[in-house]
């Protein structure tokens, strides 16, 4: 399992469907962030990307994400700083959060070296991101992605991994801080761009 496992999940056991499959708006003193993993055919959908808050400068998993599902993770208002890793790679986003306020960002798979990598690309309340809310494809992730959370599975596969994501967390990290203003900004998510209600 855990050799499996070493360069990114690929265990749908990992995670479990939510009973209840409806993003709950969040409350004045939080905001929530989706993470929405979109389909890029039949290869990539066999890699799970695995999802980290490193605010804090650790990694912290918020979950495995499966080919169309996606994860809710509620935040207190403000800066947070997200990862996706997968294949000894990975990538960064900045989130700037309001209170009462949803957030999304599609998790995109690309090709790697050996396997697929990830990158998010933020969903933006405004038609000048590569996404938005209004877009028809905004629609459609909404309605096939099937909202998931943790398992013991996945804690187990973060607590065997936990050392390789860090390692990389460190290497990649100078990569997201040398990127030009622009770049850092097309995968920020700003206080504006929440879900409309």
């Amino acid at each position: 399992f855990a050799a499996l496992l070493s360069a990114c999940a690929s265990n749908l056991e990992t995670m479990q469907l939510r009973e209840d499959q409806e993003v709950k708006a969040p409350a004045l003193n939080e905001s929530v962030i989706v993470f929405m993993r979109a389909s890029a055919g039949r290869e990539a959908a066999k890699i799970t990307a695995a999802v980290y808050d490193v605010t804090s400068g650790d990694a912290k998993l918020i979950g495995l994400l499966p080919d169309e599902t996606k994860l809710a993770y509620r935040v207190s208002p403000g800066n947070h700083m997200f990862m996706v890793y997968c294949e000894e790679a990975a990538d960064f986003m900045q989130l700037y959060s309001s209170g009462g306020k949803s957030y999304y960002t599609v998790v995109n798979p690309r090709p790697g070296t050996v396997t697929w990598r990830f990158n998010f690309r933020p969903v933006r309340n405004s038609t000048g991101g590569e996404y938005s809310f209004g877009s028809s494809e905004f629609k459609k992730w909404q309605r096939k992605t099937k909202l998931v959370g943790k398992t013991a599975a996945s804690d187990r596969w973060h607590q065997e991994n936990h050392n390789s994501v860090f390692r990389n967390m460190k290497e990649y990290r100078p990569v997201w801080d040398a990127k030009t203003q622009l770049q850092r900004d097309s995968q920020t998510l700003l206080p504006t761009d929440f879900l409309p209600q």
